[in-house]
């Protein structure tokens, strides 16, 4: 009978060592090489440990305790409330998880409507003196974080023509004309013409205090016929965009327009 007693005594103890052992192996310990070249235990997360692992220690604690020195009612108090708190911590880590992909599924839905806009970060084009401004292509999402592709507007841009003869109807056909880099409108053919406009650093024509685009002539005076001038046909500026793309953080954009 006392070698019963000892081998279930032993095997009490080998049941709560090992379960000591698997509570042991699932949590996580933090630990750091010091400058002696050991390894330290440098913290212990326990939130991993379920209520039950908990649950099974205190158990066979209980079991292997002195009959004449029981667990006091304020540690078995003690132990049920750990026991609470890992279910409040392992709910809240549900939680958690259930409001980041929520979040997450937001925030794709929100960058994936910026597709197709014009948007603007604040920066400005040194060279041009612009704001910049972004068309948007594609959206893509790096390291939790959501990103839009974007072609950015490098200048402006007119468009120019001349009206011809009125036709039996009235019409007068419109023949679009280009212009060089240093302003001067080319005829049908591609030659010069004695016809100018002034451009500004973003490309656009300077205008008068009326917002009319300003024509010069070949001596740099401003032409003021209104004969020749209802001959041409010139559009307002219009933006031209790089074919080359650009990564923009979806939480730098400041300002959103229609395409």
């Amino acid at each position: 009978m006392a070698v019963d007693v000892v081998t279930k005594a032993n095997d009490d103890y080998q049941t709560l060592l090992a379960a000591k052992e698997a509570a042991a192996n699932r949590a996580k310990v933090a630990s750091k090489t010091g400058e002696d070249g050991n390894s330290y235990t440098e913290a212990i997360d326990a939130n991993s440990l379920s209520k039950q692992d908990f649950l099974k220690l205190m158990l066979e604690e209980m079991k292997m305790q002195d009959p004449t020195k029981p667990m006091d009612s304020t540690k078995m108090m003690d132990n049920q409330l750990k026991m609470s708190s890992i279910d409040t911590n392992q709910e809240m880590a549900e939680a958690m998880k259930a409001l980041t992909k929520t979040y997450a599924a937001s925030s794709l839905s929100s960058a994936v409507g910026l597709m197709g806009k014009i948007v603007e970060d604040g920066s400005i084009n040194e060279e041009t003196e612009m704001i910049k401004q972004y068309r948007i292509k594609t959206v893509e999402s790096k390291d939790g974080k959501f990103y839009v592709n974007a072609n950015v507007a490098s200048e402006f841009k007119h468009n120019v023509g001349i009206y011809g003869e009125e036709d039996e109807n009235g019409n007068r056909p419109y023949t679009a004309l280009n212009y060089d880099t240093e302003g001067n409108i080319k005829d049908k053919d591609g030659k010069a013409t004695e016809l100018n406009v002034k451009i500004t650093k973003n490309g656009s024509f300077e205008v008068n205090n009326q917002n009319k685009i300003i024509l010069y002539d070949n001596n740099g005076a401003e032409i003021t016929d209104q004969d020749t001038l209802s001959d041409y046909g010139i559009s307002a500026p219009y933006l031209v965009y790089s074919e080359d793309t650009v990564s923009i953080l979806v939480n730098d954009i400041t300002k959103v327009k229609a395409y």
